[in-house]
C-alpha cells in the first residue's frame, strides 16, 4: 500500500486535487497510499497529519470536509456478504502517530 513517487513527482500527483479545491469542492478523500519518503510519518494519507493538517489544511487554505473514507476506518461488507476488513495502512501501532 506504499506509494514511492520517483523523480520527485509528487506536486504531479496533487494536480487534481489543487483544481478540484481551486473549482470549489466541499469534500476531499485522500490516497490511499502511505506517501513512502515523503512525510515524517510512514502513515495512510487518510491518516497523515502532515498531508491533512499541514498541506490540505494550511498550504492549500482548505477549510471544508475531508473525508478519510469509511472503507479505511471501519470493516464494510459489500456484494453478497463480502467482508472488506477495515485497513489501518501505518497506523497498526497507534505510537506511529504524533
Amino acid at each position: 500500500m506504499t506509494q514511492i513517487y520517483p523523480g520527485h513527482n509528487f506536486d504531479y500527483h496533487l494536480l487534481p486535487f489543487e483544481a478540484a479545491i481551486k473549482a470549489g469542492t466541499v469534500a476531499i478523500i485522500p490516497y490511499y497510499g502511505i506517501p513512502t519518503g515523503r512525510t515524517g510519518e510512514e502513515v495512510m494519507m487518510a491518516f497523515n497529519r502532515e498531508i491533512i493538517t499541514g498541506l490540505l489544511r494550511y498550504e492549500y487554505n482548505y477549510d471544508v470536509i475531508i473525508c478519510s473514507d469509511w472503507e479505511v476506518i471501519t470493516d464494510i461488507t459489500v456484494g453478497d456478504g463480502v467482508l472488506w476488513s477495515a485497513r489501518a495502512c501505518g497506523v497498526e501501532n497507534l505510537s506511529k502517530v504524533q
